[in-house]
């Protein structure tokens, strides 16, 4: 089902949107544009998070319900990656049927670190390799002047500008200072629009099930290589130390060259039947096999 469908002729269509990034980007203040208030979603000081739990509102702006979810950062003191993403994966369910738009939040001062570039791929491997299809870069902070010096900003970084254009080019700048400044709402909630028609419709619960599928596939097939180079690992340690023991346990020159050759492959023997109990059984975890 098409969650961009129209209702009737006179309300557009619902805009849901989800807002990511790490602390201290602007989620929340950006958020706040949006819904044409400064007070919608609660703001801190500093890097200091006060988004704990993903917080829905809704706003109606020019005969259309816009839908903003807030969620913690990703990088927040009080919660590993796995569990703010946990929270944001329930998230969805405040968007129902489905959400239209994922806005990653960057501010334009910061550099685009590893860490952003590390969060994108938790993003990617969380909701699937098409969430790209439905991801914007929205840039915050961008005071006077930023609006003609965006485009240089993006092409004189590699990894950002790969992420852009991931995005299929679709980014927006934000003065949360003035939200007055440029028309920059209405023209954000356009290119979404416009980007969830390219789409066909929205990202839903039943894409985020197909996402956790291919995830734990993914898990599991990495899991196996591993065991499987653990196996090899163990046994090729067994050849060794049967060789070293046959050869010092008999004395004598070709005596200790055939006593190494039996320890040898009495040491395979047993490495490779240690390493087929941590591979085989089940009870055993084989990814903590060193």
């Amino acid at each position: 089902m098409n969650c961009f469908s129209l209702r009737n002729p006179e309300q557009k269509p619902d805009l849901r949107i989800i807002l990511l990034g790490k602390v201290g980007v602007g989620k929340s203040a950006s958020g706040n544009t949006i819904l044409g208030t400064k007070d919608r979603f609660p703001l801190a000081d500093g890097l200091c998070s006060v988004t704990n739990e993903c917080e829905e509102e809704t706003v109606n702006i020019k005969n259309q319900n816009v839908v903003v979810v807030d969620t913690p950062g990703l990088n927040h003191v009080d919660g590993t990656d796995e569990e703010v993403v946990a929270k944001i994966k329930k998230s969805i369910s405040l968007t129902k049927p489905g959400m239209h738009m994922f806005l990653f939040v960057l501010r334009v001062e910061d550099n685009f670190k590893q860490e952003e570039i590390n969060i994108l791929k938790t993003i990617r491997s969380t909701f699937g390799k098409n969430t790209m299809d439905y991801t914007m870069i929205l840039f915050t902070y961008g005071g006077e002047g930023w609006k003609e010096q965006i485009e240089g900003y993006i092409q004189s970084d590699k990894d950002l500008l790969n992420l852009i254009k991931a995005c299929k080019k679709n980014y927006h700048l934000f003065d949360n200072n003035n939200d007055q400044e440029y028309n920059q709402v209405p023209e954000l909630l356009k290119k979404i629009t416009k980007m969830v028609q390219k789409a066909g419709g929205g990202y839903t619960p039943e894409m985020l099930k197909e996402a956790e599928i291919e995830l734990r596939k993914q898990q599991e097939r990495d899991a196996g290589k591993k065991c499987k180079i653990n196996l090899k690992t163990t046994t090729l340690f067994g050849v060794v130390v049967g060789c070293l023991i046959g050869y010092f346990a008999v004395g004598g020159e070709i005596t200790s060259q055939i006593g190494a050759a039996i320890g040898g492959g009495v040491g395979a023997i047993l490495g490779a039947g240690v390493g087929i109990l941590f591979y085989s059984c089940p009870k055993i975890n084989c990814r903590g096999v060193v």
